[in-house]
């Protein structure tokens, strides 16, 4: 008799399914893999667009600061003219060195000069006749030192007795004067020669000072600056009246905004011989609030200066690029973010009906080495 089928080969076809199962789970199993594999491709190519663009990005960064380190640090023909005539100064080596009440200074190579200039106009337009184009309103004289991030900023009367090159209608010209420095800025064509204009008279005053940089703004651009960085707030040290009515006493605490800021900073009493002394303390004051904004601000994003900068450009006249404030916002955030004041004293006195401020001359050395020089004993 034949033998009872083993149960194991009668089980022997229902092995077949469990096989196909098992083959169609590690097919769906490969398929995941290589799903994953694929998805991780894309993400190791994400991410390598993003650390490319990210090198790009330092690298530009790279590129405009060491452009703008290498325009504003350019010092190769430097003539500091002291007089000689004063037995406190000795200068030497074209001014380069220089003895004052007995120490030695010497001058910093490391310093980038911008001059700021508010100009009384709505609008910086070359369309308006020579002597028609504005005043500057605010001279201000930045003197950062690159290398400890320190500015000094030398503020300087729009009525100090200065000498200003003269010209014609016509753009010819004609010979200079000694008058207030404001006017120096109306003998332009209310942008660049305006600008450069103003800069050779406070280079002038200032004993011939290398200043390579300027930076013009108009009565709109103020209110756009300060709107831009929502407004400034500080403690009035005068009495005086808002552009939109507001009665603000002195020690009242005011968040500008608007045409109220171009209202603190250029009121000023004109029957006053010394007006512009206490206009020019609000504006100090207001430079340091606003600073103080820009600067907490540009802390937590550091595009903050450079896109200010371009926000301003329609305001504006400079020959500052982008490199150039890349590289002064650097310099000036990396170190601290820190910078005084310098005043001049002065005699003032009216000549035809106008306040005059003939420079006191120690007052003006001390603000020069304080700004400019290192003292070396």
């Amino acid at each position: 008799m034949n033998e009872p089928t083993n149960l194991s080969e009668s089980a022997a076809p229902t092995q077949e399914p469990s096989q196909h199962r098992g083959y169609s789970q590690g097919k769906f199993a490969k398929k995941k893999e290589k799903k994953k594999r694929r998805w991780l491709r894309v993400l190791i190519i994400i991410l390598c667009v993003i650390a490319a663009l990210l090198v790009a990005a330092v690298a530009a960064y790279v590129i405009l600061y060491k452009s703008g380190q290498k325009s504003m640090t350019s010092y190769d023909n430097v003539a500091v003219d002291f007089p000689q005539s004063n037995e406190k100064v000795l200068s030497q080596n074209n001014g380069k060195t220089v003895v004052y009440n007995g120490h030695t200074y010497t001058f910093n190579e490391n310093i980038a000069s911008i001059l700021f200039i508010g100009v009384d106009k709505r609008q910086l337009a070359n369309t308006q006749q020579i002597g028609e184009n504005g005043q500057g309103d605010c001279i201000l004289l930045v003197a950062m030192d690159t290398v400890t991030g320190k500015a000094n900023i030398v503020s300087i009367s729009r009525d100090a007795y200065a000498e200003v090159d003269l010209y014609s209608a016509d753009g010819n010209y004609i010979g200079t004067d000694m008058t207030q420095l404001c006017l120096a800025y109306s003998y332009g064509d209310g942008r660049q020669t305006s600008c450069e204009n103003m800069a050779k008279s406070v280079s002038r005053l200032l004993y011939g000072l290398p200043i390579n940089y300027y930076f013009a703004l108009d009565m709109d651009g103020i209110i756009e600056a300060n709107d831009a960085v929502g407004g400034v707030t500080l403690t009035s040290i005068s009495d005086l009246t808002l552009s939109d009515g507001t009665k603000l006493h002195k020690g009242d605490s005011v968040t500008l905004r608007g045409k109220n800021a171009e209202r603190y900073i250029r009121s000023r009493d004109f029957e006053a011989l010394d007006a512009n002394v206490e206009r020019m303390a609000r504006q100090k004051q207001y430079v340091q609030a606003f600073a103080s904004v820009v600067t907490q601000k540009s802390k937590e994003d550091l595009t903050v200066p450079v896109t200010l900068f371009q926000t301003l450009s329609p305001y504006m006249v400079t020959n500052l690029s982008v490199d150039t404030v890349t590289f002064l916002a650097t310099c000036y955030l990396r170190n601290g973010a820190s910078f005084d004041f310098l005043s001049i004293d002065a005699d003032i006195q009216e000549v035809d009906g106008h306040a005059m401020y003939y420079l006191n001359e120690d007052s003006l050395y001390e603000a020069i080495l304080t700004a400019f020089y290192t003292q070396v004993d």
